[in-house]
């Protein structure tokens, strides 16, 4: 197999024709069986989904009107009927598209919260003008391939007599579960190539024939091919945002859509490299992004380390941010391949890597056409999940220097040098630069000088005068801010979460300190948010707001945040920069707790050192869970056993269950495990440990021909055995795999199986008898789950909410109607409302609740109104609930199930049986709506000495009062 990929290498075969064509045959087999099984959408260009046929006869009203005025223009009664047609119908189009829109909104999946986030945006037209002149489509092709698609560095061909492999790369052939996870791999909303197919049609397809699947690609794989018929890519022209003249081809970008099928080889190829990437040295230590469990907020915290650790050195920092020209599309595929050569990577890995970059093909879309397809030449293709860690390789020598730090984010790299004056640290930048423009000129690598920016850290002024001088003679003045790195009410509350604080949010485990500024921002934007999610009063009270909406106070949020970075650190490997960054500070402060002067220097933490420091009250590093990291290759994570988990409900999968168990064979052994809670444990530990000495015990009794069947009514624990990874729980999952490979060595075969819990299956409930008693036992170890100690940091947030809360109860003065004095606290994360709650009725049940909304009670404060019920009571949310009379017919029908106790404002307003019949309430009664109220202040006029007249209004009049009305809430509500 080396020698045959070592002849493409050499050009010297000329067999792969055949793989061409069993790659176009898969690909047309599965575009066949596609069209067959899956109806296209018709999608028709005047098509409108608010289109009703009530607004189809109004329209042809509108056109009989409109005919007879024709006929007829003397007539002025026809006139009358035509202005009467065409605004009725008109105004049935405004009510349909409004109501279109709210149903849209008030939806409850996932999707529709981040489309109608799109639709807010300023719409931009995509039609593309002329381009460099050019008029016709073919031209403005043109235009964009020279521009948008340079040719890349040209270099000599590597040479490939004599090449070896080396034998330290791990580099087995293709295994089924590598195939499965590529091909079985979740990718929402991913648009497919010219073929047509998707990944969610290749899921299907695999599990269809999944032994074709891996004859091909084993085929191609083990040899290092990629056919031609996957090398074809769509370019969708698309404009950047904000660009000054888009008659310029670089105001453009391309999104490349590469055929999924092809994706599934570079998917396995690209986690290989990953895996090697993380357990040798493939890669420099510095290069922090595409790479597996390292992220921007990583880089960006180890350079803040490193700034302040400096400081309280008396250093100063200086950092040159510099950036490699065009990326992917730089890339020389001859030197990629030398580099490859010069690591003795294995044969079939570059052979593959050579055919991936050869003979590509791409054809431009825009303004509704598409062209043929055309050869295209430019480096790495962006979109392939290999492209990433194809481009660190191709980089990986650039960073040789050992006299300063380097830094780097994919094509972004930071040169990091300190000294006791700014001049030291200007020498010594010049000489890193000097050696990196040399390394970089040797392979085939240029750095945009626009993107090439100098920073010394300090609050001084007079660091302006040391700049910088670049080996092209380039001056670069220092600057003082660089932007580095990109540093329904369910469905509203879901949006912002995920809209808004992941914005607000991102990188604050670098920067929160507990600022008081930041936490007033912070919190000025929550408040905000709260009024859009729940639709009340700017008045409401904030605290009550938040639990209502599920969402904490700011300050618990971003502290939350800064914990759950230190639960991550955790689990991460010790080799990880942050984590050997962090074993330096702990050094350091040890040395110079060792200096025993009087006047030795005083620590003082650094980020870091807070980050680590939020978590570590709650257990003893010593007695942490142990993991292995990357324990498992991507070509080894396949266990000796199956695992089934039924899709039926619990009750039918006991029913089954208890008839399979009653016509069991002898040979069949069924083991059923549970666990149960203690105050310092959780199931999913008990689970998961439990099923493992289940496979452990059933290793020591088996013999050929035996079956194992393991029950656990534990989903979660199943799935985790079924994935080997270096997640939480790797130690059972390491037993159990090898207690199952005794198994397998036996002769025997197991599998593990779900089985509905307190169902009446025997065994699961003696099961779970048995784990009741178990809890009483004194435990055997002492360590700390990872599972715990996670389950403890989220704890900590909801206690910290709650202390929160307690001191607000404290506080003097509160009236009895307050939302504290009504109603006990109920933290959680979701809003407690019945699914399909519209959001006029969502908005009045918390205006009700709050006590702050279209109440008399709360209106009379704001001299808007007096306090009285139209029944001449006080008018407060009690009162509209419970007794008014106006309402009494209602209140029979929807609340007689509720007993004479129970019909209190607590349990209407704060239990789950309660709010179903409020809302009910309320969606029958309209009260507390905006409408309703304006409706019944039209039928009584307001007298200052709290006198109702009630008078007949003329139109005129009531629009005026109705626009007063509007004046006067309009300072208590948001818009």
């Amino acid at each position: 197999m080396e020698e045959d990929s070592l002849n493409f290498l050499k050009e010297r075969d000329n067999s792969h024709s055949i793989l061409d064509q069993a790659a176009s045959e898969l690909t047309r087999i599965i575009q066949k069986a596609t069209e067959r099984c899956i109806p296209k959408v018709v999608s028709i260009k005047r098509a409108k989904p608010w289109w009703s046929p009530e607004l189809k006869d109004l329209r042809k009203e509108l056109g009989k009107a409109k005919q007879s005025i024709e006929s007829n223009r003397e007539n002025p009664n026809l006139k009358e009927e035509y202005r009467i047609a065409r605004n009725k119908y008109f105004q049935a189009i405004k009510t349909a598209k409004k109501d279109h829109w709210n149903d849209f909104l008030e939806k409850e999946d996932t999707q529709t919260v981040f489309k109608a986030m799109t639709y807010t945006k300023d719409f931009q037209d995509q039609r593309i003008p002329d381009i460099s002149s050019e008029s016709s489509f073919e031209g403005k092709c043109s235009a964009f391939r020279s521009t948008l698609f340079p040719p890349p560095p040209t270099t000599l061909k590597p040479q490939w007599v004599g090449y070896k492999q080396s034998k330290k790369w791990e580099w087995p052939n293709l295994s089924q579960i590598e195939l499965s996870n590529a091909c079985s791999a979740k990718i929402q909303g991913k648009t497919p190539g010219p073929d047509g197919i998707t990944q969610e049609i290749i899921t299907k397809a695999y599990k269809a024939i999944p032994e074709i699947f891996f004859t091909l690609f084993s085929k191609l794989l083990n040899l290092g091919y990629h056919p031609k018929c996957w090398k074809q890519a769509t370019g969708a022209i698309l404009k950047k945002a904000s660009k000054p003249d888009y008659s310029l081809p670089k105001a453009y970008r391309v999104i490349a859509l590469l055929n999924c099928l092809g994706k599934i080889s570079e998917r396995i190829l690209a986690q290989r490299l990953g895996y090697l990437a993380e357990t040798t040295h493939l890669l420099h230590k510095s290069q922090i992004g595409g790479r597996q469990k390292k992220s921007a907020i990583d880089a960006a915290l180890l350079l803040t380390t490193e700034i302040e650790r400096n400081k309280q050195a008396n250093k100063k920092t200086s950092i040159l941010f510099m950036d490699i020209k065009g990326a992917f599309d730089h890339v020389s595929k001859n030197r990629l391949l030398d580099i490859c050569k010069k690591l003795r990577l294995p044969t079939n890995l570059i052979s593959w890597i050579a055919s991936f970059l050869q003979q590509r093909q791409l054809k431009l879309s825009f303004n509704n056409q598409i062209e043929s397809f055309k050869p295209i030449s430019t480096g790495i293709p962006q979109g392939s999940p290999i492209s990433p860690i194809l481009f660190l390789i191709y980089i990986r020598d650039l960073f040789l220097s050992n006299s300063i730090k380097f830094l780097s984010y994919i094509d972004d790299i930071a040169l990091i040098t300190n000294s006791s004056t700014w001049k030291k640290n200007i020498k010594s930048l010049e000489r890193a630069t000097k050696q990196i423009y040399e390394l970089s000129s040797k392979n085939a690598i240029q750095f945009d000088l626009a993107k090439t920016e100098l920073m010394h850290f300090s609050s001084s002024k007079l660091t302006k005068n040391y700049p910088i001088k670049l080996p092209n003679s380039e001056i670069i003045i220092p600057q003082s801010l660089i932007r580095w790195l990109g540093i329904c009410p369910k469905a509203l509350r879901q949006l912002y979460i995920a809209c808004v604080t992941s914005i607000a949010d991102y990188a604050s485990v670098i920067w929160w300190r507990g600022q008081a500024h930041f936490k007033d921002m912070m919190q000025s934007l929550q408040n905000l948010a709260l009024r859009k999610i729940l639709g009340v009063f700017k008045t409401a009270p904030i605290l009550p707001m938040e639990v209502e909406a599920g969402l904490k106070p700011s300050k618990i949020r971003l502290d939350s945040n800064i914990r759950q970075y230190a639960f991550r650190l955790a689990k991460l490997s010790p080799n990880h920069p942050i984590n050997i960054e962090k074993a330096s500070l702990i050094q350091y402060q040890a040395n110079l707790d060792a200096i025993s002067t009087p006047r030795r220097k005083r620590y003082k933490p650094t980020q870091l050192d807070k980050i680590k420091e939020s978590i570590n009250q709650d257990f003893n590093p010593s007695s942490l869970e142990k993991i292995i990291h990357f324990n498992f290759p991507p070509w080894k994570r396949e266990t000796p056993f199956r695992v089934n988990i039924s899709n039926s409900s619990k009750e039918d999968a006991a029913i089954l269950h208890n008839i399979v168990f009653k016509h069991r064979d002898k040979d069949t052994t069924y083991i059923y495990t549970d666990a149960s809670s203690t105050e310092k444990g959780i199931v999913y530990n008990g689970e998961l440990f439990g099923v493992t000495r289940a496979i452990e015990y059933a290793s020591s009794i088996a013999y050929t021909g035996q079956k194992f069947k393991i029950y656990s009514d534990n989903q979660a624990g199943l799935y985790r055995l079924k994935t080997p990874s270096d997640h939480p729980g790797q130690a059972n999952q390491i037993r159990a795999i090898k207690a199952a490979e005794v198994i397998r060595a036996k002769g025997a075969e197991i599998s593990l199986n779900w089985v509905p819990g307190h169902t009446s299956v025997e065994g699961n409930e003696l099961a779970d008898k048995l784990a009741k008693e178990a809890t009483t036992i004194q435990p055997t170890s002492n360590e700390t789950s990872f599972g715990l100690l996670g389950m403890t940091v989220k704890e900590y947030a909801s206690d910290q909410w709650l202390d929160t809360l307690k001191q607000y109860e404290l506080r003097s003065n509160q009236s009895p109607s307050t939302y504290s004095k009504l109603f006990p606290w109920k933290i959680g994360s979701k809003i407690k409302l019945p699914s399909g709650t519209t959001r006029n009725t969502a908005s009045a049940f918390f205006q009700l609740k709050l006590g702050h909304g279209y109440i008399k009670s709360y209106l009379h404060r704001f001299k808007l109104t007096n306090n009285k019920c139209i029944c001449s009571n006080i008018e407060a949310p009690q009162h509209l609930l419970i007794s008014c009379p106006i309402y009494k017919t209602k209140r029979k029908e929807i609340f007689k199930k509720i007993p004479l106790s129970k019909n209190t404002i607590q349990f209407l307003l704060h239990t789950k049986i309660g709010i179903e019949l409020a809302i009910k309430f309320i969606n029958i009664t309209k009260i507390a709506t905006r409408a309703w109220h304006l409706a019944r202040t039209l039928e009584q006029e307001v007298i200052e000495e709290g006198v109702v007249v009630e008078e007949e209004r003329g139109e005129e009049n009531e629009e005026e009062a109705v626009e007063e009305i509007r004046e006067g809430f309009d300072l208590l509500t948001i818009s």
